[in-house]
């Protein structure tokens, strides 16, 4: 307890699981009045804010310039990516250093859990920038257990943009984080077993099974609306939401497309299919 800091904790906080650290708060503000830790806070659980997902349309939109738009700085380019394709939180991004980038005759992958993920094209060379630039300030003072570059730095040596910054970096160029991640994951989770979710990006099977639920609570209701506004053509009723197992599809899958690019990145404008 002694040697544990506040970085530690920050850490620990936006790791997989993320009910414990909350769970352990009392534990922690014991520690700090017996004397056995000094310098270190847990804050009470954050209350539970939903988010309506971004529209499918605008998703891809936003997508598709930061693929192709380098007007955009790198590492908003890799950040806003790595939460529409892929449902990353702003806090897990700033955490990311050089080493959990896997570069070999395979190509890129990121190690965001388990297994590497293998990252697609343009967004494959756009995290070799990040760890280009990175390395390049490797002589800065590292705070890491890693003690690897962080891909998020700041302009403080060690130190990575925060969940805050990051969060608001992406607002600036017109991307929702809240809202583009829960698109995202709506989108993964009917897509892919569960089982390939938890290890690639470290989403519970419950989480999974929850989002995947919801997909299609979704779906069926936007399916509701818009037979709501056309003419009645004698199929009242009757709601069809691209199949009732649309669950026991996903669950069959062997490998899916992970990025879940089935709209106007897959025409050409990149391959992002990953098994």
């Amino acid at each position: 307890m002694a040697t544990c800091d506040q970085t530690l904790i920050d850490l620990w906080l936006t790791s997989e699981n993320h009910q414990g650290p909350y769970i352990a708060c009392a534990f922690v503000a014991w520690a700090i009045r017996s004397k056995y830790a000094s310098g270190i806070s847990i804050p009470h659980r954050p209350q539970r804010t939903f988010y309506r997902p971004l529209d499918a349309d605008d998703r891809w939109t936003i997508a598709r310039q930061l693929l192709n738009d380098d007007s955009f700085e790198t590492k908003d380019r890799v950040a806003g990516l790595m939460v529409l394709l892929y449902g990353q939180t702003p806090a897990k991004i700033s955490r990311l250093t050089t080493s959990h980038v896997i570069h070999d005759e395979k190509g890129v992958a990121l190690e965001l859990h388990k297994t590497p993920l293998r990252l697609p094209p343009p967004l494959d060379e756009l995290v070799l920038q990040l760890v280009e630039i990175a390395r390049s300030h490797e002589h800065m003072v590292m705070s890491n257990e890693q003690n690897a570059p962080w891909l998020f730095p700041t302009q403080r040596p060690g130190k990575p943009l925060t969940n805050r910054r990051l969060t608001r970096r992406l607002h600036n160029i017109g991307l929702p984080s809240e809202a583009a991640r829960c698109a995202a994951l709506l989108d993964l989770c009917i897509q892919m077993p569960s089982a390939v979710l938890q290890r690639l990006l470290g989403v519970s099977p419950f989480v999974a099974e929850r989002w995947a639920a919801g997909a299609v609570r979704t779906a069926y209701a936007a399916e509701v609306a818009r037979r709501s506004r056309e003419p009645d053509d004698g199929r009242s009723g009757q709601v069809d939401v691209g199949g009732a197992s649309v669950l026991d599809q996903a669950a069959d899958r062997d490998g899916s497309d992970v990025a879940g690019c089935r709209n106007g990145l897959r025409q050409g404008e990149a391959d992002v299919d990953q098994r």
